[in-house]
């Protein structure tokens, strides 16, 4: 954290006199705004911000940066809606910041100067982070939610050139882990949705492979879908039975045709349309991008997967009644998280 190495040359919990000119300006945009009628955000948490600032025993520099926080976040509201009070803002929150300067000398542990040098040091890592952050969101934000995604599948790229895994680190790092989940798991859907508009697993593992071992991590890894594990296990076996050539000799029946979808080596339907009943008015499309993005479901999946590369290259009884149970475990882990239902015999090739 930008702060981190400030903190331990001052004592940040020790209080200090906030001056007139941080809370003169504060005072008179939350009477303004209360005599207006307003109330919510960002009143409250302007309110909130006075109060602390008014104590009589002063406040500390904990304290003021989270006041100064707060500010940033009116300014930030302010500018989007109407603009009324931001130069008020402004004044505060630059008298806030002389204010913490003030606080990180008079509360050094040792020499006041070296801490106010930590501190503007502090200060411009922080602005270098947030301008950063709104640089990415501000290119992000140009566009519907699927060219979002194909931004941040371009930070990803392994091409030579194309790449930023840094960008994409700093917009992972900017976001809760629950917003960073949903952005992975609406990349998965992106990924796999064809130019006819339907969810393909070879169009989502053909995109898959063209993302650096990192960017996979970032978002399929622990902190996006937790599902990568199983993902890589998919497209491995998808590679070796292409380059062995044993699944193109195989009857077209309905289970051989299913199990090919899945590895994305096939020409006929996927593995979900085999889904015979699902709640979701979006369609099939979101059951395959949400069974990838489930641990549980693409745990079944790459299982499944597996079983049915053993069967393919060698097709006998014992492999088939593998895949058979593959199939059902498959089956239920569809219909327990997902709420969908699908015929586990229509996913094994018939005798």
């Amino acid at each position: 954290m930008a702060f981190s190495n400030l903190r331990g040359a001052i004592d940040p919990n020790k209080t200090v006199p906030v001056p007139g000119n941080v809370i003169t300006p504060l005072d008179k945009i939350v009477q303004s705004r209360i005599a207006a009628g307003e109330n919510g955000v960002p009143i409250t948490g302007l309110e909130a911000t006075t109060d602390l600032l008014t104590r009589l025993e002063g406040a500390s520099f904990n304290g003021l940066q989270r006041a100064r926080t707060q500010l940033s976040k009116a300014i930030n509201w302010d500018q989007r809606n109407g603009g009324f009070y931001v130069a008020d803002l402004k004044h505060a929150y630059d008298a806030l910041s002389d204010a913490m300067e003030n606080a990180v000398r008079s509360t050094a542990r040792g020499d006041g100067d070296e801490a106010v040098k930590l501190y503007k040091d502090a200060n411009k890592t922080y602005a270098d982070t947030l301008t950063h952050n709104k640089d990415l969101r501000r290119f992000l934000a140009n566009g519907s939610d699927e060219r979002i995604v194909d931004r941040i599948l371009s930070f990803g790229s392994d091409k030579s050139g194309q790449g930023d895994i840094h960008k994409l680190a700093q917009l992972m790092n900017s976001m809760g882990k629950e917003e960073w989940g949903g952005i992975s798991g609406y990349a998965i859907h992106q990924m796999g949705t064809d130019a006819s508009g339907n969810f393909s697993n070879a169009a989502f593992l053909r995109r898959y492979k063209s993302l650096s071992d990192k960017a996979k991590e970032m978002l399929f890894g622990r902190q996006g879908t937790n599902t990568r594990e199983y993902i890589d296990d998919i497209a491995t076996v998808a590679d070796r039975l292409k380059s062995s050539g044993k699944y193109a000799n195989h009857s077209n029946t309905a289970g051989t045709l299913a199990l090919l979808g899945l590895l994305g080596l096939g020409e006929g339907p996927d593995l979900i349309d085999k889904i015979e009943d699902h709640p979701y008015a979006t369609g099939l499309s979101l059951v395959a991008a949400l069974a990838l993005s489930r641990p549980a479901t693409a745990r079944w999946m790459a299982n499944y997967s597996r079983l049915g590369a053993v069967f393919l290259k060698a097709p006998t009884a014992a492999s088939r009644a593998a895949l058979m149970v593959g199939a059902r475990e498959l089956s239920a882990s569809f219909g327990h998280t997902l709420g969908v239902k699908i015929d586990p015999n229509a996913l094994v090739p018939q005798q």
